[in-house]
């Protein structure tokens, strides 16, 4: 795997950003209403995608943590869904 270029990763992990964003949203979807395994499938099928990403930015970066990419990653979406 190829190490990413500075402008690259910063897209990559705004792509990121932007996953946590739909998951967040797609939470907030299913928790207003009742429980059922199809309006929650949205925010399940959100989630793996984020996760993917998250992997993936990760294993394309060298010396790149896991947990803290995606702990940031949520951090920031949270900042901007506040901001809205």
């Amino acid at each position: 795997m190829t190490e990413q270029t500075g402008e690259e990763a910063d897209q990559e992990y705004a792509k990121l950003v932007d996953l946590a964003v739909r998951s967040l949203e797609a939470h907030e979807r299913a928790v207003a209403g009742p429980y059922s395994p199809e309006a929650w499938a949205p925010w399940r099928e959100a989630g793996h995608a984020f996760q993917e990403a998250v992997r993936e930015y990760v294993a394309a970066g060298e010396g790149r943590n896991r947990f803290e990419v995606e702990m940031s990653a949520k951090a920031a979406a949270k900042a901007r869904r506040a901001g809205s």
